[in-house]
């Protein structure tokens, strides 16, 4: 069974990259939610825009839609479903996962727009 429910969360988002030694931003505490990749290569962060990150690259605009799970780790397809949704409306997306479920986040300009294209592909999208 696929999932056909989302939520989207609140923002703008901005997504953000330090370099891989760079210590966690303080500030990252004040936001709810948030996300952190580490590489060798880089930091990234994805928090809200609010928080005022300075980062080496910087891109803001960015609204949330959050798959409710959780999501068992043998459903398949879910995001890719989701992402060809998206590609078919050409709509560019950053796709963020947990351990519970994924996050795909899109322009913040883009926000209704998206949400009637899940809603037109029968998604349900919750406020």
């Amino acid at each position: 069974m696929k999932a056909r429910v989302l939520k989207f969360i609140p923002g703008p988002f901005g997504i953000y990259r330090f370099s891989p030694d760079m210590p966690l931003p303080a500030d990252l505490e004040n936001s709810k939610p948030y996300w952190i990749g580490h590489t060798e290569d880089e930091l990234s962060v994805v928090c809200l825009e609010s928080i005022g990150l300075k980062a080496e690259k910087v891109d803001l605009g960015w609204a949330c839609f959050r798959i409710l799970g959780p999501l068992g780790f043998s459903m398949t397809g879910v995001l890719a479903e989701i992402a060809g949704v998206f590609a078919e409306a050409e709509i560019s997306i950053f796709a963020i996962s947990t351990f519970d479920t994924d996050h795909v986040l899109c322009r913040a300009s883009l926000a209704d727009f998206a949400r009637r294209t899940l809603e037109d592909a029968g998604y349900t999208v919750q406020a």
